[in-house]
């Protein structure tokens, strides 16, 4: 366990960082089978990453944003960054945000 996350919180930043640096949105359970959780675990790692990000000066885009529910291709219901999920607008925006990002660059936590 890393500064009070999880355990395997580094390894689903890693793995959600590969996903993005090649422009792909993942589902929890392809983030999962990763880094070896089940795919119900993944949300408690993606908090940690989404608050680590939010805390950053200047904070980062939300990397965690980009995993998706295998079935709706959208965020959990848990992802809500301004008191409600994402627009579709919202959740476009913010992938281009996350990709853009130069992951491979970021030293986490």
């Amino acid at each position: 366990m890393t500064s009070g996350m999880p355990t395997k919180t580094v390894e689903v930043f890693k793995a959600v960082a590969y996903f993005a640096k090649n422009g792909k949105t993942p589902t929890y359970k392809e983030v999962g089978d990763v880094v070896k959780l089940h795919w119900r675990q993944v949300p408690t790692r993606l908090y940690s990453i989404w608050q680590w990000c939010e805390n950053r000066q200047p904070p980062l885009p939300h990397l965690n944003a980009i995993v998706v529910n295998g079935k709706t291709k959208r965020p959990g219901v848990g992802y809500m960054p301004h008191s409600h999920q994402l627009s579709e607008m919202e959740f476009q925006k913010t992938k281009r945000q996350v990709f853009a990002c130069k992951w491979d660059t970021v030293r986490f936590p």
